[in-house]
């Protein structure tokens, strides 16, 4: 039982040597992720007070509600508008969710890629139909 206790007390003193090393890994790990963060802060606002920056940012997958609001106040009143432009942002939202959808196709074009609507989805041609003057 003697040795069994000392090969344990060997194994935990392994572990916690290794334990050790990692906080160390831990520690210096993020005084490097800190360093990088204050560098980064002070290079964009170094960038946004040196010249005239636009950053625009827009969340991946979420659908522009002003597109839809352009097109919606010319065929309705203001306060139906509003309503319609909900309906159609949250119809359309759905529609991004599903991970197999994308409306677009890419083909080369003189060299440059662009990208297409599909013209087997009718949802987008219906949208385009029934919304454009």
């Amino acid at each position: 039982m003697n040795e069994q206790l000392e090969e344990k007390i060997e194994e935990m003193d392994g572990l916690e040597d290794i334990n050790k090393q990692l906080l160390t890994k831990e520690l210096l790990s993020n005084d490097e992720l800190q360093k990088a963060r204050k560098e980064l802060i002070t290079g964009l606002n170094e960038m946004l007070n040196s010249s005239r920056v636009n950053i625009g940012i827009k969340r991946m997958g979420e659908i522009d509600e002003k597109a839809f609001q352009n097109i919606v106040k010319h065929k309705f009143p203001p306060e139906e508008a509003e309503i319609k432009t909900i309906e159609l942002c949250s119809l359309w939202q759905e529609k991004l969710k599903n991970p197999d959808f994308y409306p677009f196709k890419i083909i080369h074009n003189d060299g440059k890629h662009e990208e297409v609507l599909y013209k087997d989805d009718e949802s987008q041609y219906k949208l385009k139909d029934e919304w454009e003057g």
